[in-house]
Parts: structure tokens; sequence; C-alpha cells
């Protein structure tokens, strides 16, 4: 099972600052979702105190050309205003530096529209080159939160099983949704439901309790009593372990983690068990240049473990060595 946490600090500001921010999740239209909403905002930016909405533009890298029974140009152009900032390249590199450097929107939670609806159709090779795209994005981007792409034509059923077998081979780390100009059909790869889980592949949802999962906020999390292995070593005063009958537990005397642990195992509904890792953290080793970790950062980076207690950057990057520069 693949957890994802999120922990936020909170800040109190004055009721008429205070903008309630509406993701995309495909249960409406696209249009219909920049009309009433992104576009619904007394004619400012759509934007709130946490997050930001994106739209990135110009991304014909597949050499495909413009559907001519509609002019996508005129569609985007009547909410360009509607946007705080609009990406006009297809260069990934570019477009992690406008994200992440520019001083408006870089400590923002970004949803990003991408316009992919030059393409024609969606089919296995274009599917998979919007996959290696977003990934090149997502693992860079530490603040891309909700990745919606556009494309131009209804998905079949058929291009959703190939889609299947795209996310089997590259296995993207990030959710995603995937709409169509002229339609309400919407396909999610990788979707959060209930919070906090992530259900790995692509999916077609329909009805109102599958919409329902996916609005759920992490802060109403429930793992349904689902049992969690967590790795750990001993390092007072944050994890003091004891064992009684090869079973490990914490010393909660000495275990300042075991308090957060137990809370977390109350709010979100979890069971867990210790498991105890000979006190290897992780060295790095790069024998005739092959580089690779050893420890539970290692089986963190290939993935034996799952992330628990994370960050979106320590949930991509492994490159720590020592106790002192990583959090379990």
């Amino acid at each position: 099972m693949t957890i994802f946490l999120k922990f936020c600090l909170c800040i109190c500001l004055n009721s008429k600052f205070i903008i309630a921010f509406k993701k995309f999740y495909g249960d409406t239209n696209i249009e219909i979702y920049l009309k009433n909403i992104v576009c619904n905002n007394q004619n400012m930016q759509y934007h709130s105190i946490k997050w930001t909405t994106v739209l990135i533009t110009n991304l014909n890298v597949l050499n495909s050309t413009k559907p001519k029974n509609i002019s996508i140009k005129n569609f985007w152009f009547k909410y360009f205003h509607c946007f705080q900032f609009i990406i006009n390249h297809h260069n990934s590199t570019e477009i992690i530096k406008t994200i992440t450097k520019n001083k408006k929107i870089s400590y923002k939670n970004v949803q990003i529209i991408f316009d992919f609806t030059f393409l024609p159709y969606i089919n296995f090779e274009n599917f998979k080159q919007i996959i290696i795209f977003l990934k090149l994005i997502y693992i860079e981007c530490t603040n891309c939160s909700q990745l919606v792409v556009v494309s131009f034509k209804i998905v079949s059923n058929k291009c959703i099983s190939l889609m299947q077998n795209v996310v089997k081979q590259h296995k993207p780390n990030f959710s995603m949704i995937l709409t169509t100009l002229n339609s309400n059909l919407t396909v999610h790869v990788n979707p959060i439901i209930d919070g906090c889980r992530t259900k790995l592949g692509v999916y077609k949802f329909k009805s109102v309790s599958d919409y329902k999962q996916l609005k759920i906020s992490y802060k109403n999390c429930n793992l349904n009593q689902n049992v969690l292995n967590i790795s750990v070593n001993e390092a007072i005063p944050f994890c003091n372990l004891k064992k009684s009958n090869s079973i490990l537990s914490f010393n909660t005397e000495y275990s300042i983690e075991s308090k957060y642990i137990e809370y977390l195992s109350t709010k979100y509904k979890f069971l867990y068990n210790l498991n105890w890792e000979n006190q290897v953290w992780g060295s790095e080793y790069i024998p005739d240049k092959n580089w690779y970790l050893t420890g539970i950062v290692g089986k963190l980076y290939n993935k034996v473990l799952k992330p628990f207690l994370n960050t979106l950057k320590t949930n991509l990057k492994y490159n720590f060595t020592d106790i002192t520069n990583w959090i379990l």
C-alpha cells in the first residue's frame, strides 16, 4: 500500500482574505470548471493562500497537428486572464524554473493544467511521451501538486487499456487527471482516494461515490485498520526500542517519535508493526561508478519500503546518508 500523509502549518487570517481553492476532479467538464470556478473569482486570477493554478501551453513536442474542427487558440484565449500564471513553453527545464523561482507561486501548491489539445487523439505512444514529460517536471518541482492534462478527443476504453500498459512500464510517481474538451470523460492515473491512499493504475470514475472518495481531505484520511510496517533504528531520545517474545515495541518513556506514531495511528485509523533494521541507516557507495544506497535509505530508494512520515522532497530524493540529514 502506498501512503500519502501530508502535514500543514495552519495560518489564521481574517476570513475575508481566505479563498477556498477548488481543485479540478473531473466530475464536471473542463470548460465548466474554467468558466464557473477559475473565472468566477471576481475577475481576479484564481488562487488562494496555499494554492494557485497555472496553464502551460505550446506543448506541441510530439509533432502533431492541431485538430481543424475547433478553434483551440480561441478556447484558451478567453480564459487566459483567469490564471495566475501562463507558461508558453514546451521545455521541462524552463517550466520547472519558472514555477520554482517565481516569487508569486514558488511557495504555493500548484495545480497545473497542461494544454495537449493539439493531439488529435490519445494513443499508446503519445500517452507514453506525456508520462515521461510529466515525470521530468514532477520529480524536480516540489510544489507541483495537481497535474491536469487536457486533450482534444474522447478517450476510448481500448485506449485506457493501453494506458494501463504505459503506467505499468514507466511507473509514474504522481497522480494525474486526463480530460477532454469535447466530453465529460475523465481518466485518473494513480488517484489519491480516502484522503491518503494512492490507487495505482488507470481508472475511469463515473459515480457520485467515486468522486466523493477523491474529494476526501487528507485531514479525514481513513486507512481502515490496515497494518503498516515501520522500519526503525534506535536513536534515543527519538526512538528507544524494547523486545518481548520476539515482538518489537517502543519504550515510550524515551521515544519522542512513538508519540507521533501513536497519534497518527489513532487519527488515521491504522495498525503497525515495527521492524528493526540493525542500526543500518544507509551508506552511499559508488563502486565502479554504479551508485547505490544501503540500509533504510536504500530500501526506501529501491521501494522495498514505502515512505511513512515524509515530505515531498524526502519522498523523491534519498541522497542522504546520515540520520541527522533526514526524517523518519
